[in-house]
């Protein structure tokens, strides 16, 4: 009943069914946990039918939306650029953005170090592709102190915040915000038609459904971190137009 009426921090509507799912599924398991340990005698949760799983809303970019966007984030908001780098090519997590400091970058080798949950030591390693690491060997990048979070919170005055390199991390909210702005102005400008479903977590969408067609399934899984190619399909969001089996040659009749 309570997660059934807890509200989207960021939309303000009710929880998803998958997001339900997910923490009812948490719950079941920290209560099979206490049974085993003798706490309790039974688990309340798993008497609690899964919720019926919507169509997911995000989307991802088409190219041409893509490139408007990455551009004129390069223009105009360095750190915000570098996040859709991170998401588009390593597939790191909006909330796994805030939590990178510099030193999880070994910007020699062209790899990054992801914590993967909060409060855990689970990491993993992502390859930084060698055609975009000259933005983050740009001289300005490598200048700050290494225990500085690259997405972090610094205040400008009179109550003015902006995302910049600090030792504090900012809020999972803010370049979700930053990204959405950046959105709005380029939709108002006529650059971009439709902005619906397009989130900062669209990247990752975005970047797995485009390199799946050039890389290979395992070498897209372990980018990602996923312990099995079905979580990485998650992400996939298959072409309206198959260019491969449309330019397939006539092999049946010739």
């Amino acid at each position: 009943t309570h997660l059934g009426n807890k509200k989207d921090k960021r939309s303000g509507k009710a929880l998803r069914g998958k997001t339900l799912n997910n923490q009812l599924t948490l719950l079941r398991a920290l209560w099979s946990e206490m049974m085993d340990l003798e706490h309790c005698q039974t688990n309340p949760f798993k008497v609690i039918k899964p919720a019926l799983e919507e169509e997911k809303n995000r989307r991802k970019f088409t190219v041409e939306e893509s490139r408007i966007v990455a551009q004129e984030a390069q223009k105009t908001n360095y750190w915000l650029f570098r996040g859709i780098l991170l998401q588009y090519y390593c597939y790191v997590r909006p909330v796994e953005l805030t939590r990178l400091r510099f030193r999880d970058f070994d910007l020699a080798a062209g790899t990054v170090s992801v914590q993967v949950n909060k409060g855990k030591p689970h990491r993993r390693l992502a390859t930084i592709p060698t055609s975009v690491m000259h933005y983050f060997r740009d001289g300005k990048f490598d200048q700050f102190p290494v225990n500085y979070h690259v997405f972090g919170i610094v205040e400008k005055g009179d109550h003015q915040f902006e995302m910049s390199p600090s030792t504090k991390p900012c809020g999972d909210d803010r370049p979700y915000q930053h990204h959405q702005k950046l959105l709005k102005r380029l939709k108002k400008e006529g650059k971009l038609k439709d902005i619906s479903g397009l989130t900062w977590y669209s990247w990752k969408d975005t970047g797995i459904s485009v390199h799946a067609h050039s890389t290979t399934p395992m070498a897209t899984k372990d980018q990602a971190g996923h312990t099995d190619f079905d979580m990485t399909l998650k992400y996939y969001h298959a072409p309206k137009i198959n260019d491969q089996y449309k330019g397939l040659p006539d092999t049946l009749i010739v």
